[in-house]
């Protein structure tokens, strides 16, 4: 059986992504219903929805459920406001599972993946990039989908190699599914003004860690860029200090991560990844006729950077 980095023993249902994680007894880490402050005494670090001090972490979502998060060990959470269920079970698996995961010493990032045996592929980049679509669209072109918005690696180990390991379900937003292929298993929230939907896509990886091969930062031509037209991508190797950025950009939670962390352990992890894992750079249009020659292009690339024969160059959607 594979193992997780650590265990959960939660009063409320993870999902079945996070099934691995979950042990009724002897956990390492007791996720439940309790007490929470709506802030932390002399925070040392904050943000608008945040506070840490002293090893504990106070998250604030926007639709009323709070988590502190202590010594990586310990998550209490209460719901205000009408939350849900749903609700918990989304932000758990995104923002506070990520800083449990910091405040033991992982690296959580914000990614969508697919495995290829026991490699597997990141794809990363700002909202609204299709990364988890083509997570999806990748899973019906052989590559089996892995994670979706979190994915944490083990960050002491990166000198050796660069385990993740994966802990959520696929989400896309209702105009994806068909472009992506797959089949909705209901809303994500039950709320009209957020739409997304919980998927499922044509493969799953059935293992729960793997090995970080390919990290891919998807991007968009701007408006009137003329170093595009409506059907072209644009491919690069990252290098130097564009890696180091692109894995900067790709932490999940950052400003929170780095006041868990802090500075220079995260540098450190970061600059570890960036020597371990090849990164590439996609240009793509944003226009949904051509998003499945975009995917094609996408699973191209990844075999070429499995066999170490990628070719960095700009060109026609195949």
């Amino acid at each position: 059986m594979q193992q997780t980095p650590f265990t959960i023993d939660a009063d409320f249902d993870l999902s079945e992504a996070a099934a691995p994680w979950s042990r009724a007894h002897g956990a390492d880490v007791a996720v439940r219903r309790g007490a929470v402050p709506l802030s932390l005494p002399r925070p040392e670090s904050r943000g608008v929805a945040w506070q840490h001090a002293a090893g504990r972490t106070l998250i604030l979502t926007p639709c009323g459920v709070r988590f502190l998060v202590e010594g990586g060990s310990t998550i209490r959470y209460a719901l205000d406001g009408g939350a849900s269920l749903a609700d918990l079970r989304l932000f758990f698996l995104g923002t506070a599972l990520s800083v449990l995961a910091a405040q033991r010493g992982l690296l959580p990032l914000k990614a969508s993946a697919v495995a290829n045996g026991e490699d597997v592929h990141a794809l990363v980049g700002m909202p609204m990039r299709g990364k988890s679509a083509s997570a999806a669209a990748l899973a019906a072109r052989g590559y089996p989908f892995f994670a979706d918005d979190l994915l944490i690696l083990d960050a002491k180990g990166l000198d050796a190699e660069a385990r993740c390991y994966r802990c959520d379900d696929l989400k896309v937003w209702p105009q994806a599914l068909a472009l992506a292929d797959c089949e909705s298993l209901g809303p994500v929230r039950g709320t009209s003004k957020y739409r997304k939907l919980y998927a499922m896509p044509r493969q799953r990886a059935a293992r729960v860690s793997g090995r970080l091969r390919t990290i891919v930062y998807l991007a968009s031509f701007k408006k009137g860029d003329a170093s595009g037209d409506r059907h072209s991508t644009h491919l690069e190797r990252l290098s130097g200090r564009k890696k180091v950025e692109t894995v900067m950009t790709t932490i999940h939670s950052r400003p929170i991560t780095i006041a868990v962390v802090g500075h220079r352990p995260l540098f450190q992890w970061v600059m570890a990844l960036s020597r371990r894992v090849e990164m590439l750079g996609l240009t793509r249009p944003e226009i949904p006729t051509v998003f499945g020659a975009g995917v094609n292009r996408i699973a191209t690339l990844l075999s070429a950077a499995e066999s170490g024969t990628v070719q960095t160059r700009k060109g026609a959607a195949p």
